[in-house]
């Protein structure tokens, strides 16, 4: 099983990958990275990066939009898919890259955009803010493909679904390569690029470093000792008894999950102005009242955990640079040629 840096690593990893090609402005990329301490010249999290709480600016973290060249892309592999499904007798509708309209968090864009003691006096750390909002209540788009699929008969359906996604195999369930997907991505991405496997396989033991210097940072007495300070100082705000830096954003998603029910388990009483999220295929639902006060507690807890780690951040940082540079010194080759991995592939 991988650690969770390695997980956090290749997740980085597949996000550079995506966009290789698509980016001729390394230069002020580089000079952003340089800016952010020794490492971040190599890898996007770094202990320096992550701050003290090791969640970067903590709670206002948002998904880079998709690059032109992503959505054209994007809009090519939708157009090779229509080809494909009608030359094996089906129809099918090339899907947006993009709707027009933002439903759910995307539409709080501008909270994102906050500093983050802005963002936590406003929306906390975003979980009964954000994600259980009503925003996600709002019905999804009509999908055209799904009214042609369902009008089909059940054996129709089949077809459709084995020329969409490849051909299931009967004992395994598992499908081959030669759905229409696959083939348009095939055709859409360079297949010579590097994958995750790939990374996986070359960099691990890089990973594997990097994460020991997270560890170590957090058990340097420095950083210890700002821990320390940190909760005396939620003590002093009404929030004793927390031992970890993770533990105020871990109890909140503790009490939301322990309020949430399946949306279908949910008493009728429970009215339509409770929180809503959506999680695949599953939705769970949070009383409107239970909402509210825990959306009241999430706001103060938060507003009290940026105050009381911001005034440590400076001395976090510190450390933090002085351990990178000693790391980035005794990895450098390694971590220049996991750079030169990245950058061979067009990554910015």
């Amino acid at each position: 099983m991988r650690s969770t840096y390695q997980r956090t690593a290749l997740s980085l990893a597949a996000a550079a990958l995506a966009v290789a090609g698509c980016s001729n402005n390394e230069t002020d990329d580089d000079g952003e990275r340089a800016a952010s301490g020794p490492l971040a010249e190599f890898m996007n999290r770094t202990p320096a990066t992550a701050g003290l709480s090791g969640r970067g600016s903590g709670i206002t973290d948002n998904h880079p939009e998709p690059s032109a060249e992503e959505i054209r892309q994007q809009h090519h592999m939708e157009e090779l898919v229509a080809d494909c499904m009608r030359d094996a007798g089906f129809e099918y509708v090339p899907r947006p890259v993009k709707d027009d309209e933002d439903s759910g968090p995307a539409q709080f864009d501008e909270a994102y955009a906050l500093e983050p003691a802005d963002f936590a006096e406003q929306y906390g750390y975003g979980i009964t803010t954000i994600f259980y909002n009503q925003a996600n209540n709002l019905p999804e788009g009509d999908d055209p493909n799904a009214d042609i699929r369902d009008a089909l008969s059940e054996a129709a359906r089949d077809a459709y679904d084995d020329a969409l996604w490849g051909r299931r195999d009967e004992e395994s369930g598992d499908r081959d390569n030669s759905g229409c997907y696959d083939q348009a991505h095939a055709e859409t991405v360079d297949t010579d690029e590097p994958n995750l496997d790939d990374v996986s396989q070359e960099f691990d033991p890089l990973f594997d470093d990097v994460e020991a210097l997270f560890e170590r940072v957090r058990n340097d007495p420095r950083v210890t000792a700002l821990v320390g300070e940190w909760q005396e100082c939620m003590a002093d705000q009404g929030f004793a008894g927390l031992e970890e830096l993770d533990d105020p954003y871990m109890l909140i998603e503790d009490k939301t999950f322990e309020a949430s029910v399946p949306e279908d388990e949910a008493p009728a009483t429970m009215g339509d102005d409770g929180g809503v999220i959506v999680e695949g295929d599953s939705r769970s639902i949070i009383a409107p009242e239970k909402l509210k006060e825990l959306r009241k507690h999430e706001i103060e807890l938060a507003t009290a955990d940026f105050g009381c780690r911001e005034q440590h951040e400076d001395d976090y940082r510190t450390v933090a640079l002085e351990l990178e540079e000693e790391f980035v010194d005794a990895h450098r080759d390694e971590l220049e040629r996991y750079r030169d991995f990245l950058h061979g592939s067009g990554d910015s």
